[in-house]
């Protein structure tokens, strides 16, 4: 299943190509050990004074075990790759990719990369896609706020009213907000988008991005095939659906996450 959801990479190859760079980075660091020795007998430094970035970090060379440093590093940006090339994150909302991304960054809890956990992480993701995606759909729900008539507590309305989206000076106009608010209207098109059996948006082109150009460029609403959008001065965003069919199968995964919860609908 993982060789078919990364067709554009032989695995094979690509935990070769790191056996091999492994090995030389093994015999690198020994010269660099036995260059080491010969600075030192002559006081012109070690590999910590040349292995220092401008913001003072050390490289993971000078760590306590630096061919595990350098492996980590290796297996940071083989995960990253292949998560791309798969596609998963499609069905991810920007809550569970932070975490992937904190993860992957972070580098505290990667796995090795070797065949037998690329295979079983990937085929266990692929496998609980549906789970991520709903996921997502509820995050989208649960982050509205009650305080307005049109959010109702029970499902998604025609119109949902989310907050922070932009803010308001009387001198400069409205500025879109650069925060994880905007995240959350882009998990919304990508909702809409696989709902309606469409690949997800690259983020340049997706709604966010043309929010922000709108907002930033003195407009205050926007038509796109799935919203009707318009921003207040208080900083509110007022999202009118225009596929009350897809609202209708957002709301199906709400009733089944909570089917004891909501009261019966009436359309």
């Amino acid at each position: 299943m993982t060789q078919e959801l990364i067709k554009s990479i032989s695995i094979e190859s690509m935990l070769a190509n790191k056996k091999a760079a492994m090995d030389n980075i093994k015999q690198a660091l020994e010269l660099l050990n036995k260059a080491q020795d010969y600075t030192r007998a002559f006081g012109m430094g070690t590999i910590n004074s040349w292995l220092i970035d401008e913001y003072g970090r050390y490289h993971p060379m000078l760590e306590s075990e630096p061919l595990k440093a350098i492996e980590r590093e290796i297996d940071r940006s083989g995960w990253q790759h292949l998560m791309k090339e798969s596609g998963l994150t499609t069905f991810m909302d920007a809550k569970r990719r932070d975490e992937w991304s904190k993860t992957i960054r972070e580098g505290k809890e990667i796995p090795p990369m070797n065949k037998n956990n690329i295979f079983a992480t990937f085929d266990e993701l692929h496998n609980n896609r549906g789970t991520m995606f709903e996921d997502g759909v509820e995050n989208i729900f649960k982050r509205l706020s009650w305080e307005y008539k049109t959010n109702c507590p029970c499902f998604f309305g025609k119109i949902i009213i989310m907050n922070g989206m932009v803010s308001y000076n009387k001198k400069w106009g409205f500025s879109s907000s650069y925060s994880s608010r905007g995240n959350e209207l882009y998990d919304l098109e990508r909702a809409m988008r696989l709902l309606d059996n469409l690949p997800e948006l690259d983020h340049r082109s997706s709604i966010t991005q043309l929010f922000a150009d709108a907002v930033n460029g003195k407009e205050q609403t926007i038509h796109t095939d799935y919203f009707y959008l318009k921003w207040y001065q208080k900083g509110s965003l007022h999202v009118t659906f225009k596929r009350l069919d897809l609202v209708e199968k957002m709301n199906q995964i709400i009733v089944k996450r909570y089917p004891g919860a909501l009261p019966a609908r009436t359309k």
